[in-house]
């Protein structure tokens, strides 16, 4: 447990490498799947940074964001109705790397991200980027899903907005089907009054998307229906 006494940082310090810290997130993982629901106050602590860490998606943290999204699930998943009151915080911050793993949203100060700025062209995510993404999908997003969903109604839009953004991204065809996956999920685990209010409030959205962003809207739909009128 003394690895959860010290703060977990979000980027390799000079003394450290991306290997070490890859290898202590992945080691508190595997200690937390076992011990979380046990000792929840002591796993806390850890939650935070193993967020913070998963926005740090340079080419050479990449191994580290990974293990800290794969943490973060099992935090999640372990501490469960715990982390309702964080949730405001806990969220966004989740969302954050996915939408700059996408190339949606600019890399947080201070690290040296995969994409530029947002909502350009020349933006475009990296493969690293697109692999962190695919990973998030898995991990942290399942998680939510799975665990938390009655408390998702405050971020679904901006859920369903970087999930509408990836048939836009063709450098990775295993992050489209992550991503036909985590919709499907989402229809299934969301109930129908926090979903259904929100798939209508993305509607003005798309009359500024591209044809991509339509695209991906409307399965969206077809995956709710799907469930809620069987």
């Amino acid at each position: 447990m003394c690895v959860l006494a010290a703060p977990l940082p979000s980027s390799p310090t000079p003394f450290c490498t991306n290997a070490f810290w890859q290898a202590a997130l992945l080691a508190v993982d595997t200690i937390a799947r076992d011990h979380a629901a046990t000792y929840p106050d002591a796993f806390m602590r850890a939650l935070p940074h193993a967020v913070s860490a998963a926005s740090c998606i340079s080419s050479a943290g990449i191994g580290a964001a990974g293990g800290a999204l794969l943490l973060a699930s099992t935090l999640i998943s372990q501490l469960a109705m715990r982390l309702v009151p964080y949730l405001p915080h806990l969220v966004p911050a989740l969302l954050e790397a996915l939408e700059v793993a996408l190339g949606i949203a600019p890399a947080p100060a201070g690290a040296a991200g995969v994409a530029a700025t947002a909502g350009s062209r020349d933006s475009m995510p990296q493969k690293d980027g697109l692999a962190l993404a695919c990973t998030w999908l898995q991990t942290a997003g399942a998680a939510l899903l799975a665990t938390l969903p009655q408390f998702l109604r405050p971020y679904l839009a901006r859920i369903m907005r970087a999930v509408m953004h990836v048939p836009s991204l063709s450098q990775l065809a295993t992050l489209g089907e992550q991503t036909e996956a985590f919709s499907r999920a989402l229809a299934s685990a969301v109930p129908a009054r926090l979903l259904l209010p929100s798939l209508v409030e993305a509607l003005p959205t798309l009359s500024q998307a591209s044809a991509a962003h339509c695209y991906a809207y409307f399965p969206l739909c077809d995956y709710a229906t799907a469930f809620f009128y069987p």
